[in-house]
């Protein structure tokens, strides 16, 4: 492991998560909420050297809901197929909380609105696309978008 002056940086994990997920008939509803905690955070940013180290936070957290709807399940009942439209809605803070010394970064702080759809041809098989929103709690609060494709293939 990595090493400083003061010895052996701990750079121990913690990650802890509730999910759950529920299916009725083509909807589709999903959460998840998600806690971490990362030991040594200020001697491991101190670690990286350079002029301006990125500050690790030593807390972070995150959630998401996620709604669906098969419209092939009211459309084509029986088929084998799936087409989804959903809407996600993400907070994130990867800076939940910082060690004792170091700047908190606002724009770690942001959430996410997701919209999109899903397409399963086949069971083994997902094309994806979707429009996203990104909001950042820094001061200027700055607004991105994007629009983000994918395929998927389960084997």
């Amino acid at each position: 492991g990595a090493r400083d002056a003061a010895g052996f940086i701990d750079a121990e994990v913690t990650l802890a998560e509730v999910h759950a997920q529920a299916v009725f008939r083509g909807l589709q509803l999903r959460a998840l909420a998600a806690l971490g905690w990362l030991g040594d955070s200020a001697r491991i940013s101190a670690y990286q050297g350079g002029t301006t180290p990125v500050v690790l936070g030593k807390r972070t957290r995150g959630a998401y809901a996620e709604v669906a709807y098969d419209v092939l399940a009211l459309l084509a009942p029986g088929s084998a197929q799936a087409l989804s439209p959903f809407v996600r809605l993400e907070d994130v803070d990867l800076h939940h909380a910082v060690a004792e010394g170091l700047a908190r970064d606002p724009s770690n702080d942001y959430t996410l609105l997701t919209a999109g759809l899903t397409w399963e041809p086949l069971p083994t098989v997902v094309l994806k696309g979707d429009y996203q929103v990104k909001d950042t709690a820094a001061a200027a609060r700055s607004r991105s978008e994007r629009v983000n494709v994918g395929i998927g293939f389960v084997f």
